[in-house]
C-alpha cells in the first residue's frame, strides 16, 4: 500500500507503506513539532507535517506517473 500526503505547496509526496505506520509517524511528527523524515531516490527529505492538509491511502498499483509527484519510504517507522 501507499500513502499519499497533499501538501499545502509544493509536490505530492506518496509513502509507500501502510496507512496506520503513515499516519503513526505523521501524529509523532506533529507532536514532537519535528519534521517527518521520508527517504526518496534523491535522498533523505524533511516533511513539514503542519503543511499536510490530507492523508489518503492508495494501492501501489494505481500510481500514475504524475508530474511532480514523490516516492517516498519512511526514514524511521514509528
Amino acid at each position: 500500500m501507499a500513502v499519499r500526503l497533499k501538501l499545502r505547496d509544493g509536490p505530492n509526496v506518496v509513502i509507500l507503506g501502510s496507512l496506520d505506520e503513515v499516519n503513526g509517524a505523521f501524529q509523532s511528527a506533529l507532536d514532537s513539532n519535528e519534521p517527518l523524515l521520508v527517504q526518496t531516490p534523491d535522498g533523505l527529505v524533511a516533511v513539514n507535517p503542519q503543511q499536510v492538509l490530507y492523508l489518503r491511502e492508495e494501492s501501489e498499483g494505481a500510481l500514475s506517473r504524475e508530474p511532480g509527484l514523490v516516492l517516498a519510504k519512511l526514514e524511521v517507522s514509528l
